[in-house]
């Protein structure tokens, strides 16, 4: 069995994003349930408050815009529940599903050549495009 080592430092962020999402998650909540209809908004407000507390600059913060339409696809294609409300761990389920999703779609995006690899060559095709976009800072980060 292989285990993965954490630093306190990522243990306390990881643990503080997840504060943040179930105080979010809770405001909207009535006896432990969201509306389905609320999933979007409480998704934005978490996104929000990430960007306040710094874990997303105003450069991510403005590019992640996608993650909207995932989270919204992976309502329609699993809310089973129909009740009209989903718990904190349908909540949980359905944002991983959706953080999944626009993973796979950034790395098709960024798959210049379709071969289910992103070589060095692409990157550095990626790194010029954004950067000609003027995000310097995102084109850094992804050097």
């Amino acid at each position: 069995l292989n285990t993965v080592e954490i630093s306190d430092e990522k243990r306390e962020k990881i643990q503080k994003i997840i504060e943040i999402t179930k105080a979010c998650f809770d405001a909207k909540a009535s006896k432990g349930k969201i509306p389905v209809d609320e999933i979007l908004a409480v998704s934005v407000t978490v996104k929000e408050q990430f960007k306040e507390a710094g874990f997303l600059s105003s450069e991510e913060f403005d590019s992640i815009n996608g993650f909207q339409e995932d989270l919204q696809g992976a309502v329609e294609r699993f809310y089973v529940d129909l009740d009209g409300f989903i718990d904190w761990d349908e909540f949980l389920a359905l944002m991983m599903e959706a953080r999944s999703s626009y993973y796979k779609s950034l790395f098709k995006m960024y798959d210049l050549n379709e071969d289910n690899q992103i070589d060095k060559s692409e990157m550095e095709i990626i790194v010029a495009q954004i950067r000609a976009r003027g995000e310097a800072e995102k084109g850094k980060k992804m050097e």
